[in-house]
């Protein structure tokens, strides 16, 4: 039993471990930026309306709203 847990244990921490890096590494190397054109093209195609970014785009932690 102590055994199971202690696998238990390391899977649930690695797992945490790895979304946390994957988050780090997203924020680091991923520039929105670069899909601004990409998102303009599709918003063209998909809606037949000319979309217009003002300024930067920018990544945020998504917020959990409360009623």
């Amino acid at each position: 039993m102590k055994k199971l847990f202690k696998v238990i244990a390391i899977t649930f921490a690695s797992l945490i471990s790895l979304v946390l890096i994957a988050g780090l590494l997203l924020t680091v190397f991923f520039d929105p930026n670069d899909y601004k054109n990409d998102i303009r093209t599709i918003v063209k195609q998909e809606a037949g309306r000319e979309l217009v970014i003002h300024g930067d785009l920018s990544l945020s932690r998504m917020k959990v709203w409360r009623k």
